[in-house]
This record gives C-alpha cells, sequence and structure tokens, in this order.
C-alpha cells in the first residue's frame, strides 16, 4: 500500500503493528500521528518548513503567524526578501523580541510592517487534509514515528520493538535532515573577500 494519504497511513500504521482487526488500536491511530508531528515540530527544521509572513504592527507589536515555531529573519515589505534589520535601515530599530504570541520590535519601526520568514509548523493530517509535505517527501518518518508512539501506547509490546521504532524513526529524519542539508549547501562556494596570497 503506497503511504500517500492519512487513510493509507492509518492502514499502514495497524498493519505494521499486527492490530489491523484491533478497534481499540485502530481508533487510538490518529493520536499516534497527532503525537508524531507534535515530536517533529520539535526537532526539524527544513527549508521545506520555511515560510514568509506580512506583520502588521501597532505600536512596535505584531502578532506572530499561527504556524510559527521559530525565527529566521525579518525585512521591510516590499524590499528585497532576506534583508537583515538592523540600524543602519532609515527608522529601524535593531532589535526584537519575541513575547508569547507576539514581536516586538525596538526603536522605530515602518508604518507599513515587516514580513517575517520563519519556520512553520508540519500542517497536521487530518480527514480533510490528506497530505502535506513530509508525508510526500519522507512516509518513513510518519510510520516509524507512529509505531514508536504505538509502541509506547502498547504497554505490553515487545521492548526490541520501540527500540526497533525508535531507530529506524530517528535515521528516516537524519537522512531528510541530511538530504535538506545537502540541498540548500552543495553548490555553495566559499571565497575570501579582500587582498589574499
Amino acid at each position: 500500500m503506497a503511504l500517500d494519504s492519512y487513510d493509507a497511513l492509518k492502514t499502514s500504521i495497524a498493519l505494521w503493528a499486527f492490530r489491523s482487526q484491533d478497534e481499540e488500536f485502530e481508533a487510538t491511530v490518529p493520536d499516534f500521528i497527532r503525537l508524531l508531528e507534535t515530536r517533529v515540530n520539535r526537532e526539524l527544521r527544513t527549508t521545506f518548513q520555511e515560510t514568509s509572513a506580512p506583520i502588521a504592527l501597532t505600536n512596535s507589536v505584531g502578532d506572530l503567524p499561527t504556524d510559527y515555531l521559530a525565527f529566521r529573519n525579518f525585512s521591510t515589505i516590499g524590499a528585497f526578501p532576506h534583508v537583515l534589520v538592523s540600524s543602519a535601515s532609515a527608522g529601524w530599530g535593531d532589535q526584537f523580541a519575541i513575547e508569547g504570541l507576539k514581536v516586538r520590535l525596538g526603536g522605530l519601526t515602518p508604518s507599513a510592517g515587516v514580513t517575517l520568514d520563519y519556520y512553520a509548523r508540519i500542517p497536521p493530517l487530518s480527514d480533510a487534509n490528506q497530505t502535506n509535505w513530509l508525508l510526500q517527501r519522507a512516509p518513513d518518518i510518519y510510520l516509524y514515528g507512529s509505531l514508536l508512539e504505538a509502541c509506547i501506547f502498547m504497554q505490553d509490546a515487545d521492548p526490541s520493538s520501540l527500540a526497533k521504532w525508535t531507530a529506524l524513526y530517528q535515521k528516516a529524519v537524519a537522512d531528510l535532515q541530511s538530504l535538506d542539508h545537502m540541498a540548500r549547501y552543495s553548490r555553495a562556494s566559499v571565497r575570501a573577500s579582500g587582498p589574499t596570497p
């Protein structure tokens, strides 16, 4: 069975756990998937999670996006992307703070607001949202991580199963991070500035 949708993933988890006829287990599979997504949102930062959103400011304070995980960069709206906010920018302060679900910029800020580049949470799978970028690119993370969560649920499970699914999950995450790193930096070159011998 292809791991290309939420429904297919739920079926595969029950099959791989040898619990496909266990109604209680099958009813709990969505919890395993949600717990995995929570775990992945804490551990994973890839280019696939990078996004931008305009932040409207009122008195130098703006709301963070609802899917915000971690900061990447600020730039003025309409400016070249990834321009760091600095004291050299006209009227800008060079400080910011994340306060709960808000961002506060120090110093004067433009009335138009800023663009926030950030890491976004992985869109959760559900009956209404059958797929996302992680399931498309790394279905093994979903399968092995959900089976890891299932082992915790099945307290009578073989202890070696927990170790097996943990190792497979960690390898799948490491592989995705490695591929992401290569895609981001494989063509990067280092060039010395200034006079060189």
